[in-house]
């Protein structure tokens, strides 16, 4: 395979890429070998049970892997999107998906599988139904130069980081997190890591935990969400910003191994709590699908004095584009910004000849 400098340049400085082949619909991944810290046996035996699971299974999308010199590719068909998770209706319709991909799940891991990363990223509502994706060919590599497994912080359960591993007990609390964020939705799935580990802690979940643990989980949820207190919305949106940007999470896969350009999500403040949690989701999926990095999100609170028309999260921005932090704003609609706002960011775009542009969803 011929890659171009700026994946041979990615490939030495963090030791993987990838991209989407648009004509043949392939989602390519390649790791430099030596960064994948499983034994060769090891790591023979997960990319053949990945191989099998991927052509056996109808859950999980079509994946090969061949060898070229020191590098390890990654071939996987691309599934297109029913919908967003967030959008799927009724509850009903809900239920019966995460059920079948719970089924989908127990018969994953009775073949002795561990996935490592579940979670809302790696599951895909295609071909009417739930997929999992993202199996990566070691858990534990080398990435940006330092080891790390191969998961997402939140999500790997307790026991499994006293013991240094990954096994089924992450991806049991990362089943749950999203199943009851997608039963609920009116929580970041972060949010549910402690109730969902005392499930697994206190629970026998027998020969069928996935299906066993939807059972439980529709015990405790109340379908109505509760009242919520401005204080509890406002730490709601803060932790589903947090959820898309922490820059101490070594984690964190939110960014692009081959990201395009550093952007800046600014959501003014607004007085409902679940507005604001809708504009910050899809503001971040449209970086996400972009693969713009999202430097930082910039998220006015709603103010308690109607006098009060301090905005101090935009002030904020514009220090950070003096400093050159980012190249674009991504808002909600133009009316996010006043005309003496974007009279200023147009003046910052023209210093120094940086460039700073603005992408409206609306």
């Amino acid at each position: 395979m011929i890659l171009n400098k700026k994946q041979t340049n990615r490939i030495q400085e963090t030791g993987r890429v990838h991209w989407f082949d648009q004509k043949n619909k392939i989602l390519y991944k390649i790791y430099k070998k030596e960064n994948l810290l499983d034994s060769a046996t090891d790591l023979d035996l997960r990319l053949s049970q990945i191989v099998e699971l991927s052509s056996s299974m109808d859950f999980i999308p079509e994946i090969s892997y061949t060898y070229e010199n020191d590098l390890l590719i990654m071939r996987q068909n691309k599934l297109t999107k029913d919908e967003r998770l967030d959008k799927i209706e009724p509850f009903e319709k809900k239920l019966t998906l995460a059920k079948e991909f719970a089924q989908s799940l127990d018969r994953l891991h009775a073949k002795g599988f561990v996935h490592g990363d579940i979670n809302r990223k790696n599951i895909i509502y295609s071909h009417s139904r739930l997929n999992l994706i993202d199996f990566e060919p070691s858990l534990l590599q080398i990435k940006n130069h330092a080891k790390q497994w191969m998961s997402t912080r939140p999500y790997i359960h307790h026991d499994d980081m006293q013991s240094n591993t990954v096994t089924i007990k992450s991806d049991l609390l990362g089943f749950g997190c999203f199943l009851s964020w997608f039963l609920e939705t009116y929580r970041p799935p972060q949010d549910y890591a402690d109730e969902c580990s005392i499930v697994i802690n206190e629970n026998k979940l027998g020969p069928s935990p996935f299906k066993k643990f939807v059972e439980i989980i529709l015990e405790k949820i109340n379908f109505k969400a509760p009242v919520l207190s401005q204080e509890e919305i406002q730490m709601h949106i803060e932790n589903i910003a947090s959820s898309y940007v922490d820059e101490t999470n070594p984690y964190d896969y939110s960014r692009p191994s081959d990201s395009l350009l550093d952007v800046a999500v600014y959501v003014d403040a607004i007085p409902s709590g679940k507005a604001k949690d809708n504009q910050i989701y899809k503001l971040a999926d449209i970086c996400e699908d972009n693969k713009w990095y999202v430097t930082k999100f910039y998220i006015e609170k709603a103010s308690k004095s109607k006098a009060s028309k301090e905005q101090t999260e935009w002030i904020r921005m514009v220090d950070d584009a003096n400093q050159k932090k980012f190249s674009k704003v991504v808002v909600w609609s133009q009316d996010t910004l006043s005309k003496s706002k974007l009279s200023l960011i147009n003046s910052l775009a023209k210093k120094d000849n940086f460039s700073i542009d603005i992408f409206s969803y609306k």
